[in-house]
């Protein structure tokens, strides 16, 4: 697995997503998946491989649910990313 080029995917994604529902639980999750994402960039800088894995796929795992449950919109040359068809 290249961890980098998958947390340069995840910030990508982070950027672009939609929220499309305005309540506090989206908005809650959506902070999570930021700052997990945020602690998978610290734990590769740190050398700490592991845990960057580790944070990488909760963070993936929150926007990939909110995305099942239809909170959440991304472009759609990034669905192929996703469980989502």
């Amino acid at each position: 697995m290249n961890l980098e080029a998958q947390l340069a995917k995840l910030q990508t994604v982070l950027k672009v997503v939609e929220s499309l529902d305005t309540g506090a639980s989206v908005k809650q999750i959506m902070t999570l998946s930021q700052a997990y994402a945020n602690d998978a960039v610290h734990f590769m800088e740190k050398g700490e491989r592991e845990d960057a894995i580790e944070a990488f796929g909760i963070a993936w795992a929150y926007l990939d649910a909110l995305l099942h449950l239809g909170k959440i919109k991304v472009p759609e040359q990034f669905l192929a990313w996703f469980t989502v068809e």
